[in-house]
């Protein structure tokens, strides 16, 4: 087993007063909690191998917030953390645990922002390049993060989000 990457991410649009304790445990369950158990069981054979790659999917969301997206930041905060934490403790078996955090890309999840009109200019106005990114352009972080390129590296999260967050 050389490399796990885990990239699960739903995010139901409710506001907080409006997340039913269902919506909680499947986002946590979806984002979170099969990262965790897909790293600890592929952690164990890594630890055996004396190396391993381990790319986490978050997002910019996972380092601020969204209005109507709570569960979705915290879980992906959540993925952050557990990234860096996996790092500390596996870096001296070999094993190195980075992450990849999107921005606003154009995939199914982004929907909303994509139709809605003042949604859609006001990522336009944020993000500098004035586009969603495409799913191709995330493509080169994976790479790099599975590859001999990144062996000197753990506990990092790469931003890929055109800028969005230069604010």
């Amino acid at each position: 087993m050389d490399v796990l990457i885990n990239n699960a991410g739903i995010a139901p649009m409710k506001k907080a007063v409006d997340t039913t304790l269902e919506d909680w445990e499947h986002v946590m369950d979806t984002n979170l909690k099969s990262a965790f158990l897909l790293s600890r069981g592929v952690g164990k054979i890594m630890l055996k191998q004396k190396k391993g790659k381990i790319i986490n999917v978050g997002s910019i969301l996972g380092n601020m917030a969204a209005s109507i997206a709570m569960p979705y930041c915290v879980s992906k905060a959540g993925i952050a953390h557990m990234t860096r934490a996996l790092a500390l403790e596996w870096a001296s078996s070999g094993i190195n645990v980075n992450c990849i955090a999107p921005g606003f890309f154009e995939t199914e999840m982004t929907q909303y922002q994509q139709q809605n009109k003042s949604h859609r200019k006001f990522l336009n106005f944020k993000i500098p390049f004035k586009r969603l990114g495409k799913p191709e352009e995330i493509v080169g972080a994976a790479i790099f993060l599975a590859s001999e390129a990144s062996d000197y590296m753990t506990g990092s999260t790469l931003v890929i989000d055109g800028g969005y967050t230069i604010w």
